[in-house]
């Protein structure tokens, strides 16, 4: 651990404080994304309170440093306040990748802002406009203009379980209410209903059809649904609790 983390520390730009370029969430880009930007700073974030249980201060002072540069800089490179979102990354061109991309979510499942931040409900609605497929099949697609196995260029994608969970389990962080949480019970509800009658989870849908295109099972479509449901869990328990007292 302390190699890694040693290593995500000094794979960073100078200049801004973000790392380095690498590839998407989605194995297809190569540039500095919102998704690896939150996925760092959770890294670090984590080592930093593991130094701290080993009472290691000096290098728990570092590593916070650290985290706290990656978070400022992400607000400062990766949230477009004309867009009101942020934005999926930036190239070594310098070019912006600015349509509309579920990866994003990691600004709120990785905990570097909190699901309630306006960034992040900015973000979220977004999605939610601009990507929920406009069938009787439904579901959100992984981003505009999804090409790969693209059944119709009439949807923005296909919709896969992985984004259409994220929202689901934004719904559920955001949620100060069992009002409020319910709204995520109609997309795990959505999940079950499109699984296969073994329960095996595709990686994405036909949007007319329903029927599986592409991988099945997907282990990460599986594991989104579980981690919703834990999720689920633990803050129908936490409303519940705070409402009793």
């Amino acid at each position: 651990m302390v190699k890694a983390a040693d290593f995500m520390m000094n794979y960073r730009d100078n200049e801004t404080f973000l790392p380095k370029p690498t590839f998407d969430e989605w194995e297809e880009k190569v540039g500095v994304f919102t998704s690896t930007v939150a996925s760092v700073w959770a890294a670090l974030d984590a080592a930093s309170k593991f130094a701290k249980v080993f009472h290691d201060s000096d290098r728990q002072e570092v590593l916070g440093e650290a985290s706290a540069q990656i978070k400022d800089a992400m607000i400062k490179h990766l949230y477009d306040p004309d867009l009101k979102r942020f934005i999926k990354g930036i190239y070594p061109n310098g070019e912006r990748d600015i349509p509309v991309d579920s990866s994003v979510t990691t600004i709120f499942t990785c905990g570097i802002l909190d699901a309630n931040d306006q960034r992040v409900r900015n973000t979220m609605d977004s999605l939610a406009k601009t990507l929920w497929v406009k069938t009787s099949v439904g579901g959100l697609a992984r981003y505009q203009n999804d090409n790969y196995r693209m059944v119709s260029k009439d949807t923005p994608g296909n919709p896969w379980f992985i984004s259409t969970l994220r929202l689901a389990r934004w719904r559920i962080a955001a949620a100060s209410s069992l009002d409020e949480l319910g709204r995520s019970m109609e997309l795990r509800k959505w999940t079950a209903k499109n699984a296969l009658p073994s329960g095996v989870l595709a990686e994405q849908l036909n949007p007319y059809t329903g029927e599986p295109v592409s991988a099945a099972p997907l282990l990460w479509s599986h594991a989104e649904f579980v981690t919703a449901v834990c999720e689920y869990i633990s803050k129908f328990q936490e409303i519940t609790t705070n409402a009793s007292t």
